[in-house]
């Protein structure tokens, strides 16, 4: 329906019509149009984000050759370090979670595929939020996003708000400089868990994959090994056992540790690791790390391979050996 012509609302208004129906569906027109014209203004997703916790829309907002950049609603990504890409063409992509703004509740995705998605251009315009909803982009005049709808906490409730596009190009920019550790990503968790679903009735694709790497999660290992190497540094230096007891998931394992012990390296110390890979093996899962030990007072660094397995949903060491590296 579009607007009643001019000459005929004069024409009402001029004989003094009564009839406030007439009024009424002139005003329901008005809105009806406003609300046509907001809808052009809604940026459609060009993927779909299937995260750990939830389904929201997402947009790729930055490109380079096969490189992406995509901005989604972090609540639904938060509790693993990938999510699903979902193409228009239902191709699945697998996406590195790297960056998270807490405050605004987003988190910026990297893929490294051929496919081919048209990234929006963020604008430099000025924002008056729409009445859209949460995850839901909103564009400039000239086609440009704006910011995306997110839900964010404030004073113990739950708000929808406009995160405009100058925040998302800063937590692009802070993505790439420095990608989010497993570590801040784990800590946010509790902080995301009661935050609301954005797209409730949607079957998740990240629950229904077979793909090895989300068949665990990478943080939770990691954190586990980081708890793993504090207490072998409390064994070494006391010779208790029971303090990795609860980390150990091999008889040989064990008594190798209790054999280093009585040969007295009991200065072994392991300071720092850094992380070189993580991968699924069969039920095995193999972190690379190279790690920095101090064995009686001198420092150097060596390659740490430690295997484990999930033993009724709880991470359990089953080889762990440290090489010098050539």
């Amino acid at each position: 329906m579009k607007k009643l012509p001019i000459f005929i609302l004069l024409f009402l208004l001029l004989v003094g019509c009564k009839d406030q129906s007439v009024y009424n569906a002139y005003e329901d027109n008005n809105k009806e149009i406003a609300k046509e014209e907001a809808n052009e203004n809604i940026g459609s997703a060009n993927v779909m984000v299937h995260g750990y916790s939830g389904v929201a829309n997402g947009y790729v907002v930055d490109s380079k050759n096969r490189k992406k950049w995509i901005v989604t609603v972090a609540s639904s990504v938060s509790g693993h370090p990938n999510a699903i890409i979902v193409t228009s063409e239902g191709k699945e992509i697998e996406a590195d979670v790297i960056g998270i703004d807490k405050e605004h509740n987003i988190a910026i995705l990297y893929i490294n595929n051929s496919a081919k998605i048209t990234p929006y251009s963020l604008s430099d315009k000025s924002v008056e939020r729409n009445e859209n909803e949460i995850s839901k982009a909103q564009l400039d005049d000239e086609k440009r996003l704006q910011g995306i709808v997110s839900v964010i906490q404030k004073d113990g409730k739950f708000q929808e708000e406009l995160v405009e596009a100058k925040v998302i190009k800063e937590a692009i920019a802070n993505a790439k400089k420095k990608p989010i550790s497993y570590k801040e990503r784990a800590e946010l968790v509790a902080f995301f868990k009661d935050f609301p679903k954005v797209q409730k009735d949607a079957i998740n694709r990240m629950h229904t994959t077979e793909r090895a790497s989300f068949s665990y999660n990478s943080d939770e290992l990691l954190i586990f090994i980081d708890n793993f190497h504090e207490a072998l540094n409390t064994y070494f230096h006391t010779g208790e056992s029971e303090i990795i007891n609860d980390y150990i998931g091999s008889d040989d394992l064990k008594k190798h540790l209790v054999k280093v012990v009585e040969e007295d390296i009991s200065k072994l110390h392991l300071t720092t690791s850094e992380v070189k890979s993580v991968n699924a093996v069969d039920y095995q899962y193999v972190v690379e790390l190279e790690t920095t030990i101090n064995n009686k007072g001198e420092e150097r660094t060596v390659s740490e391979i430690v295997k484990c397995i999930l033993l009724n949903k709880e991470w359990k060491v089953i080889s762990f050996t440290i090489q010098e590296q050539n």
